[in-house]
């Protein structure tokens, strides 16, 4: 009962993340439901079937124009308990298996859709926080996030900049406005900073930052490595 608890309180802060990564939704679960939310933080990575798989997954939405999606799927504190275990068994052939028959059953595309895991009252280590970021560079289109790190709702943070993923169908414009040759030439935001892992910024992305004050807008351009 905790842990479901624990889920309706970061609730509303993982929908803001993936609202700022633009998503739409319509319908979602009913965190209300504590037998729902149970259901839920069973394994996903033991699933046997595309049907279990499918059913582990707690929120499946995408952009307005449907070029990307997100599954977000909650991982119960005794699958992470040993971070490097989990992050192998994600990594086996049945997991991979599971991941690849729901996204051809979408026609999505693993090149640009993304995995979200919420480890449930996981508190890592440094040593497995930088397995998390290896793991994470070796397959950008999965995140995992600590479910403490939604207590609170960082995009929303007045003292945060905005950031945003800067459309490619402007990339020459913008190069050709700030006179460079390369956006090499842009200051760099690492895949792995906290706000490229919320946005799910991958390499090569250009993102705009956009600092607000009272006087005016300021807009810087970061290139993501």
């Amino acid at each position: 009962m905790e842990l479901c608890e624990h889920i309706m309180n970061i609730y509303p802060n993982i929908l803001r993340m993936l609202e700022a990564r633009g998503y739409t939704y319509g319908s979602l679960p009913d965190i209300t439901n504590t037998d729902h939310l149970l259901y839920k933080i069973n394994s996903f990575v033991e699933a046997s079937t595309l049907e279990e798989a499918h059913a582990y997954l707690d929120i499946y939405i995408h952009t307005i124009d449907l070029s990307q999606s997100d599954f977000v799927c909650y991982i119960k504190p005794s699958e992470c308990t040993n971070l490097k275990r989990f992050l192998k068994k994600i990594t086996a052939k049945a997991y991979r298996l599971n991941i690849t028959r729901i996204i051809n059953e979408y026609g999505l595309d693993a090149s640009r859709d993304n995995i979200t895991f919420i480890l449930l009252d996981k508190i890592c280590t440094d040593e497995e926080a930088e397995l998390i970021q290896l793991y994470e560079t070796n397959y950008p289109h999965v995140r995992l996030f600590e479910s403490r790190q939604f207590i609170s709702d960082v995009v929303s943070n007045i003292l945060v900049p905005t950031h945003e993923k800067f459309p490619k169908a402007r990339h020459a414009a913008l190069k050709k406005s700030l006179m460079l040759t390369s956006f090499e030439q842009l200051p760099t935001i690492l895949h792995s900073d906290k706000m490229s892992r919320i946005h799910n910024f991958r390499s090569g992305d250009i993102v705009q930052i956009t600092r607000r004050t009272h006087c005016n807008d300021s807009i810087y351009y970061r290139l993501c490595v």
